[in-house]
């Protein structure tokens, strides 16, 4: 039987057209639906229910990596009109690592550099510590974007030289101070700093 020729045969390692679109619509399809919420989300806050909004932030929070870019930015813009006066200070504190988080994947934390000053004021003595580096890699991620790259390179310094640091905030903190460095020699150096803590995490798995 000629493979190159009769209709529906497959050679080895090949895969048909047809599977491909199904698996792609099933994907789209699947992303559009984990994204639905986010409209929902809006609603609320559009009609001033912000603790409706945030019960359905806390339900959701888990598939946030998942959804796509125009839906985080959408929700990343929603999360700043949340009236966090509504909230308990357990529910305060976990809008205001949501809204961290969700601005950290938007690769954007200048826009709430002072959100995130609030919440190391108000918080930061009551998280653990290795979430307390996170958040202050994501701080000093924000003093980097508005340009205050002296208080970027203390606070990544800061991460790097901290022992309860993680491998994972300190190879992010080298990231940070390799592309805010203005000297090639330390660039390349914190580049295989980081590298080296992307390693061991690689390792440990």
């Amino acid at each position: 039987m000629d493979t190159l020729t009769t209709v529906g045969v497959l050679k080895d390692g090949e895969r048909s057209s047809t599977v491909d679109a199904i698996f792609q619509a099933i994907s789209k399809n699947l992303f559009n639906d984990i994204g639905n919420w986010v409209k929902d989300f809006a609603e609320f806050i559009q009609h001033n229910k912000h603790l409706d909004a945030f019960i359905l932030l806390n339900k959701n929070i888990g598939i946030i990596q998942l959804l796509k870019n125009d839906c985080c930015k959408k929700l990343a813009k929603q999360l700043l009109l949340l009236n966090k006066q509504v909230l308990s200070k357990e529910q305060r504190k976990d809008y205001y690592l949501y809204r961290i988080g969700v601005w950290s994947k938007q690769n954007d934390c200048g826009a709430i550099e002072e959100q995130i000053d609030n919440f190391l004021n108000e918080f930061g003595n009551e998280i653990k510590p290795e979430i307390k580096q996170s958040i202050i890699v994501a701080k000093a991620n924000a003093a980097s974007q508005n340009t205050k790259i002296n208080l970027a390179s203390k606070l990544y310094l800061s991460v790097t030289e901290d022992p309860r640091s993680s491998a994972d905030n300190k190879a992010w903190a080298y990231r940070g101070l390799s592309l805010i460095s203005t000297n090639k020699e330390d660039k390349i150096l914190y580049g295989r700093q980081g590298l080296d803590k992307w390693m061991e995490i690689g390792n440990k798995k």
